[in-house]
């Protein structure tokens, strides 16, 4: 299975690709957050990155834990529904 794996920090969201479900080796692609933009404009760069990589799941590493949070991260102090957008 070919995953991509999401990790964010504060000011940086970390992916890792894998061909073998999640297992190395991975691609990883680091994205700075920037405050001067949109959240949605910040989560293009994560749909640029990943463009023309065969995905079958999507793994989130770190959401954040409370009632409907399974795609909810925080960065930047902010959270992020990246299941909606």
């Amino acid at each position: 299975m070919r995953t991509f794996a999401i990790r964010a920090r504060d000011g940086v969201m970390e992916l890792n690709y894998s061909e073998d479900s999640n297992r190395p080796p991975f691609r990883k692609f680091m994205i700075t957050y920037n405050p001067k933009f949109s959240i949605g404009d910040n989560l293009e760069n994560i749909k640029a990155a990943l463009t023309g990589l065969p995905i079958d799941a999507a793994i989130i590493e770190n959401s954040l834990d409370y009632e409907f949070s399974d795609t909810v991260i925080g960065i930047n102090h902010q959270k992020i529904d990246i299941g909606l957008a």
